[in-house]
């Protein structure tokens, strides 16, 4: 939609009998294909022309890793960035992504947007011990609300004795408890398997009971058939 479209749409619509969303939608998207134009230009520069940041899912994009990272570090639109960092979620591009990821999320001043989640996701990807300090430092922060939830899934590709503790220390937390328990119901070392039996006797009923079903479960598959 060109804007001289879409501004005389605007100039006539009646909020009493006009579909409020679907302007609202409109102007949305307006919005996003302003935003992106400049990166579509840079992109067809680079050989790799796209009508919509989205259309390079169906495109070979290795070659222009590093310009999407600059975007995602200089891109002030919410939609259009998180639609970068969620086509750089992907495993070949994980060693360039994660440290521009950490930092950007590190950068952040807002936490219940779709940069927020998109940013949390990559990392939980990617996650390794070598980000587990900035992962445990999010993950105890509870100013940052539910995305510590995403930062939490990224625990489980990290097996060691910290990784479990921190999973152990977030099993009160009402955000976080459930999923703490489950990833240390997944977890096969047998630290992870010591913290859910030491569950057993947890102050919260509500962990005890689950550490049980837990065990008894994987008491099941024990036994011989």
């Amino acid at each position: 939609m060109k804007a001289k479209e879409f501004f005389e749409r605007m100039a006539k619509f009646d909020p009493r009998t006009k579909d409020v969303r679907g302007v609202e939608r409109e102007g949305r998207i307006f919005v996003n294909r302003r935003a992106e134009a400049p990166l579509l230009a840079e992109l067809a520069k680079a050989g790799v022309p796209a009508k919509t940041v989205s259309d390079l899912k169906k495109k070979d994009y290795k070659a222009i890793v590093p310009l999407l990272l600059k975007w995602v570090r200089e891109c002030d639109n919410d939609d259009i960035r998180s639609e970068i960092v969620r086509l750089l979620t992907v495993p070949w591009a994980a060693e360039k992504a994660l440290p521009v990821f950490v930092e950007e999320f590190g950068r952040l001043k807002h936490f219940d947007t779709a940069v927020a989640d998109a940013l949390a996701n990559g990392i939980s990807a990617f996650a390794n011990d070598e980000i587990f300090p900035d992962l445990q430092q999010w993950i105890n922060d509870t100013r940052i609300g539910a995305v510590r939830k995403l930062l939490l899934t990224g625990i489980q590709r990290i097996q060691n004795a910290k990784a479990v503790n921190l999973l152990v220390q977030q099993l009160n937390d009402a955000e976080t408890g459930d999923t703490a328990f489950g990833i240390l119901r997944k977890m096969k070392t047998e630290a992870a398997q010591d913290a859910v039996r030491a569950c057993l006797s947890h102050p919260s009923p509500n962990i005890r009971r689950r550490a049980k079903k837990v065990i008894a479960v994987k008491d099941r598959k024990l036994k011989p058939r």
